[in-house]
């Protein structure tokens, strides 16, 4: 809208954006409050990306529910079930099933207490949202990670 000005500049909704997968580890470390923040980054971050759709996974060792939101600009916290799981940790199911909807990327919401299987590397970008930066976090093996710490 600037560019009779001169000025490129991106617009706020992208067309590009396409599915993102955001993905809940629900095994047994992840307590309330790391699973409350993680639901209120995944809106943030929808607000922000507003993408076409939004797929919500939740994996302890096994995936245990999937939730696919086509709408994504119209989503609030009632429409997204609370995570269930309480299991061990296992990051594979979940990036695998995460494939099957073509995803723009994969946004995996965890405590990392576990292992990633170098063998197994999705080929779209994965973003590691670690819920406390304490010394016990695992390098993951791929992917980009941040850490993710409520305001409170």
């Amino acid at each position: 809208r600037h560019a009779g000005n001169g000025l490129y500049l991106p617009s706020i909704r992208s067309n590009e954006t396409g599915t993102i997968v955001f993905v809940r580890d629900t095994s047994g470390s992840m307590d309330e409050e790391a699973l409350s923040l993680c639901t209120s980054e995944l809106l943030a971050a929808v607000s922000l990306v507003k993408p076409e759709s939004l797929v919500v996974i939740d994996c302890d060792f096994s995936v245990k529910r999937v939730q696919e939101f086509e709408d994504a600009d119209s989503i609030d916290e009632e429409e997204i079930k609370p995570p269930v799981g309480g299991g061990g940790t296992r990051f594979r199911p979940a990036l695998e099933q995460a494939l099957d909807f073509d995803p723009s990327c994969i946004v995996y919401f965890t405590d990392s207490w576990g292992r990633t299987d170098k063998s197994f590397e999705p080929d779209v970008p994965v973003l590691w949202a670690i819920s406390e930066a304490e010394e016990r976090a695992n390098d993951m093996a791929f992917g980009e990670s941040v850490f993710v710490r409520s305001s409170q």
